[in-house]
């Protein structure tokens, strides 16, 4: 997750050049961190509904780590409201799918589990994005931007 995060910043224009390598080692780190915590402590210790507090817990880390890594990001507390938001949301939703899902059929259970909950959380930055973009809240980048961020901007 933390490369791909990586791409994404690149794409989009948010990362500043001259940050590249710490920036992709931060989102590696935080997102390690983050499924880390989210098992141990989100899932094995978040009842009632430890799919939910797993969720919010990986987010966290990870909007943390995103937080280092785009220095583009001006509001950060709500940034990472929405994003560990968007994480708990996903584990919320999981725990519905996981009850279609047969004990007997991992393989679709960490499919699923991957799929959704990866799907929502970058909606969730996705929203945290534009509307930082909408409101002008996100501070300007000083690298230059591509082709590829230009359409996004």
């Amino acid at each position: 997750m933390g490369l791909a995060l990586f791409g994404l910043g690149s794409f989009i224009g948010v990362q500043a050049r001259d940050r590249r390598i710490l920036s992709a080692v931060v989102l590696v780190v935080s997102s390690i961190i983050g499924w880390h915590l989210s098992i141990d402590l989100g899932f094995d210790k978040g009842d009632p509904l430890p799919f939910t507090a797993a969720g919010a817990i990986g987010a966290f880390s990870v909007s943390l780590g995103l937080l280092l890594a785009w220095p583009v990001i001006k509001l950060r507390y709500l940034f990472v409201t929405v994003v560990t938001l968007g994480g708990a949301i996903g584990g919320l939703i999981f725990r519905f799918t996981n009850k279609l899902v047969d004990d007997s059929a991992e393989n679709l259970w960490v499919f699923l589990l991957f799929v959704e909950w990866q799907i929502i959380f970058l909606v969730g930055i996705w929203v945290a994005i534009v509307y930082g973009r909408c409101c002008g809240e996100l501070q300007s980048n000083k690298a230059p931007q591509s082709d590829a961020s230009r359409r996004w901007a």
